[in-house]
């Protein structure tokens, strides 16, 4: 073997091994590439998921949120018919308290009244 022969030999396993390492490292790095891929699929999968979840639990809180504001306009509808009643009662008594006292039943005449029905029931009974 010649220097050229061993030179051109020695060139040629060079350029070989240059060969297969930037093959290996293009290899490598696309077996790599698709790993990352195949993850960021796969965290962006999850997120969705979790995402979803998060979204149908605020659309549950707002259907509650209204369902409650429903409920609290019919209890306050509600009371306001109550206050009605309670004042139409209220002047209904105060009527009535006005007929009892110009027909001379005041409540002291009222109280005497039933006092003197017991005095009677006493005596009645004990004789």
């Amino acid at each position: 073997m010649t220097g050229d022969t061993t030179m051109s030999f020695a060139l040629l396993i060079a350029l070989v091994t240059i060969a297969c390492t930037v093959y290996n490292t293009l290899t490598g790095k696309k077996s790599q590439s698709q790993k990352d891929v195949d993850q960021q699929i796969k965290e962006a999968t999850q997120k969705v998921a979790a995402d979803t979840k998060i979204s149908l639990k605020l659309d549950q809180i707002g259907y509650d949120v209204k369902s409650i504001k429903e409920d609290i306009n019919t209890t306050k509808k509600e009371v306001r018919e109550l206050d009605k009643k309670v004042a139409l009662l209220d002047a209904s008594i105060r009527s009535a308290h006005k007929r009892m006292d110009s027909a001379g039943i005041g409540r002291a005449d009222l109280i005497e009244h039933i006092e003197h029905e017991k005095v009677e029931r006493n005596e009645h009974h004990g004789e």
